[in-house]
């Protein structure tokens, strides 16, 4: 029975041996053990008079030019000290994040061979966002007051940086800090350099965090890893069509590269998107040029901005999808076969059942070359001629405008469409200022291009202008 149990334990594990890399494999035979300060503790627990003792420890977390009050202060001042409590609470057993960290280090040694194991200091500062992790050469120091779980009472900060705050986001940020003494410097200002700079370190987290998920190396939520990759092509036609990439516009590493909570297409699909977009596409670029370049990360860390874009072959396609999308109308007839109730369903938008008044639907027949409206409406909502039916049609056109432009589909249709729809609406409002004294036509095309153009304000964005569609209200009813 022994003999048994020991060659399926043998074969369990010459399986689990096939499944790893050969790299994973050379990096987990790597002898590594760090050491770990928690100064944190240190700092807190010391009496006040050994505080010399501790400075003479650690003279780099001392500025000589300082006062022994400050430090004494902040020894004793309550709201540290609760500080500290909670740190203690997140982080009384430092084990399993240091064994992270010694996974991590053996992939540095590993694809870094002269890499200097540094000392861990772990501490409390001043909540300081943009300095988490600092990695410097023999020494890595980690605020652990920035990793206490996103939703933390001490956070006053805009939720796409709290989203960052979580322990998992530890060792991706000392990746982050560990490259730029890594990667050469951009000497060049275009927006290209600047993609291509993170690109190299989103590809340093792909090598050094293999077990880490896209959204985790990235920052993003999962939701957000998953608009970058349907609207990929998207936005690399974008930054062609408007000649960005060689573009030395500094705004554009506000609009696209650094952190934000959206990127700045100025369009309306502003608010959808993640910031830092130019960053994740740069990752792309530089994952395209690895896989169609025989080259070790040591000459991708040195090569330019131009040399990986030129070389990658990189040219995202849209994204195929071979599930199919359903959207129901319901029409409920009433005895004499008119509309008496209407609703629709689009289970995958998350719409299971929504009562609707009014439906316009525009139909492009691509071998007639024409387009074709159907407008129906239940019994009641025709007695009622609802006010804002028109008016909120055009807007909801005009925002139309800037997605349809965004992603350049079906341009030609839609150009078509809506100016069907301005005629119909056109003839509707002429029946009505036919039985007026004077002739206002030309007050009503300005206000249905200005109705419009709301839309298209509202959509990119987001300005109204009410004033023009109560107005076309008025005069159409």
């Amino acid at each position: 029975m022994k003999k048994i149990i020991f060659i399926i334990a043998i074969a369990i594990t010459l399986i689990s041996c096939d499944k790893k890399s050969k790299v994973e494999i050379a990096v987990e035979a790597i002898p590594l053990k760090l050491k770990v300060e928690r100064f944190d503790k240190l700092f807190f627990e010391t009496p006040p008079k050994d505080l010399h003792k501790l400075k003479r420890e650690f003279p780099y977390f001392f500025p000589p030019q300082n006062n022994d009050s400050i430090w004494l202060n902040k020894m004793k001042n309550p709201l540290w000290r609760e500080l500290y409590t909670e740190v203690q609470k997140k982080y009384s057993n430092f084990e399993p994040v240091q064994n992270e960290l010694e996974t991590l280090f053996k992939h540095l040694k590993y694809f870094f061979p002269e890499t200097k194991i540094p000392k861990i200091i772990t501490l409390i500062s001043e909540m300081d966002y943009n300095n988490k992790v600092v990695y410097a050469d023999s020494l890595v120091i980690i605020s652990l007051e920035l990793y206490l779980g996103k939703d933390h009472k001490f956070y006053q900060f805009p939720k796409y940086l709290k989203q960052n705050f979580e322990e998992k986001q530890m060792m991706p940020d000392v990746v982050s800090s560990f490259s730029a003494g890594k990667i050469a410097p951009v000497t060049d200002n275009n927006l290209l350099s600047q993609m291509i700079y993170f690109g190299k370190q989103l590809y340093l987290k792909d090598l050094l965090l293999p077990q880490y998920n896209d959204a985790d190396k990235m920052g993003y939520t999962p939701a957000q890893i998953k608009w970058c990759e349907e609207n990929e092509s998207y936005m690399w036609r974008y930054f062609l069509e408007r000649e960005m990439l060689y573009s030395d516009d500094q705004k554009l590493n506000n609009r696209f590269i650094t952190p934000a909570p959206f990127s700045k297409f100025y369009l309306e699909i502003d608010n959808e998107s993640p910031g830092r977009v130019g960053a994740w596409m740069g990752w792309q670029i530089v994952r395209s040029y690895m896989k169609n370049n025989e080259a070790s990360i040591t000459q991708l860390l040195k090569m330019t901005a131009k040399e990986i874009f030129e070389q990658s072959k990189y040219n995202p396609k849209k994204m195929s999808n071979s599930n199919t999308s359903e959207i129901k109308i319901n029409i409920q007839l009433d005895e004499n076969r008119i509309p008496e109730k209407l609703s629709w369903a689009a289970v995958e938008g998350g719409v299971e059942q929504e009562e609707a008044k009014a439906f316009m639907l525009s139909v492009w027949n691509s071998d007639e070359k024409n387009n074709k409206m159907h407008r129906i409406m239940d019994k009641r909502y025709v007695s009622r001629r609802n006010e804002n039916f028109l008016s909120s049609n055009i807007v909801v056109h005009g925002r139309n405008i800037s997605t349809v432009y965004w992603r350049r589909e079906n341009v030609r249709h839609y150009e078509r469409f809506l100016r069907l729809f301005c005629r119909e609406i056109g003839v509707e409002v002429v029946k009505k200022t036919q039985k007026l004294d004077f002739n206002i036509n030309f007050l009503v095309s300005f206000l249905i291009l200005a109705t419009i153009f709301e839309g298209i304000l509202t959509g990119i964005f987001n300005i109204e202008f009410p004033q023009y569609s109560a107005f076309l209200n008025c005069l159409v009813s």
